[in-house]
């Protein structure tokens, strides 16, 4: 991600309102994020549509590799289980879901 240039990537919130246009254009020109402030803190922020899907599949990243280590500790613990012993926990969640449905 480019340099955050504090001067230009820093706007009130009456003068974004005032210039939408032309910040939605600077933020895809540069690819840098724009901060909106409200009463003198920071409210929001502005991104162009590839880096704020970047942010979005680096959070997922973020959580697969969570739940990547959860599952080698697990295995590391022996807490684990056989396909036929998970098929069957599985059969019997799925029967007693469709009696509650009836």
């Amino acid at each position: 991600m480019p340099t955050m240039k504090t001067r230009e990537d820093i706007k009130l919130l009456s003068k974004f309102r005032a210039n939408v246009k032309q910040y939605l254009d600077r933020v895809r020109k540069t690819h840098r994020p724009l901060i909106v402030t409200q009463h003198g803190e920071a409210a929001g922020v502005l991104l162009d549509l590839e880096r704020y899907d970047d942010y979005l599949e680096l959070a997922d990243m973020e959580r697969l590799r969570k739940e990547v280590k959860i599952a080698l500790a697990q295995v590391k613990r022996g807490d684990v289980m056989s396909y036929a012993e998970f098929k069957r926990r599985m059969n019997k969640r799925l029967n007693s879901l469709l009696k509650k449905a009836k």
